[in-house]
């Protein structure tokens, strides 16, 4: 997440930030999101000295080849090319706070923070009409602009007036379709990217998909499990018949119930 950036004369845009996960290296293809302009690192340094590299947890700075300094600002995130994707809308489990001033009404407007970046998100409750201080629920952020944020990223929701810091959360679902407030099958996954299985997850995702199916691809982005982990859950719900594999390349699942019904439909039409 970018906290500065600036000019050097004769070396270009320099943004710096720490590093969250992963590392970044000299000669590095990058991506700024969410405005999705691409360049590669030019030079890295961490904690003011010249490194080849930089890994998780320590303050880098990054030179970046053919940027204009004015097409970043801080809240943009520098990522790997071609691998992340922004969202306007997330899944979340939301802990109100007891000190906050007042109920939270469905379709309120807070201030979402995380990293480095602020954004308008509407607050849309899915089991509820309010939520009292000191409660929690699942909710869905509806935002203003696109941001990137993944499974587990904690945020911070504060209120415009007064300006005080009323709830928090971490993101369940960083791409979810809206919802239907009050369905139990929505609560059911939110349930269960929350607290269940690897298992749990990866069947709830793909059954929520009906008929388009789910991508193997959608199922880390969104599940927020690393690849292993999905294909060992894939694995287990192939050989109990739970799901199926639709479309081998690239890789589609389906839910048992949701191919059976296709299946149907396609027989009647003969």
């Amino acid at each position: 997440p970018v906290d500065r950036v600036f000019t050097v004369s004769g070396i270009g845009t320099v943004v710096t930030g720490t590093l969250l996960s992963g590392s970044v290296k000299t000669g590095d293809e990058v991506e700024i999101l969410p405005s999705g302009i691409t360049s590669r690192v030019r030079t890295v340094q961490t904690h003011g000295r010249k490194e080849e590299s930089g890994t998780a947890g320590q303050r880098v700075a990054i030179n970046l080849q053919g940027v204009d300094h004015a097409a970043i600002m801080r809240g943009d995130v520098v990522v790997p090319r071609g691998v992340f994707r922004t969202t306007r809308a997330v899944d979340a489990h939301l802990d109100y706070l007891p000190s906050a001033p007042r109920e939270l009404r469905h379709r309120a407007t807070l201030r979402l923070h995380s990293a480095t970046y602020e954004v308008p998100a509407q607050v849309i409750l899915l089991d509820r009409d309010a939520l009292q201080p000191g409660d929690s629920a699942f909710v869905q952020l509806r935002l203003k602009s696109p941001v990137l944020l993944l499974p587990g990223d904690a945020f911070v929701l504060r209120a415009y007036s007064p300006q005080t810091t009323v709830g928090g959360g971490a993101v369940l679902d960083p791409a979810p379709p809206r919802r239907r407030r009050r369905s139990e099958a929505a609560l059911a996954l939110l349930n269960a990217l929350n607290s269940g299985t690897d298992v749990e997850k990866v069947l709830r995702l793909v059954s929520e998909s009906l008929f388009s199916g789910l991508s193997q691809e959608d199922i880390v982005l969104r599940s927020g499990l690393p690849l292993k982990r999905v294909d060992a859950a894939l694995t287990a719900l192939l050989s109990g018949g739970d799901v199926v594999l639709a479309i081998r390349e690239p890789r589609i699942f389906l839910a048992w119930e949701s191919f059976e019904i296709l299946k149907e439909i396609l027989l009647a039409g003969f």
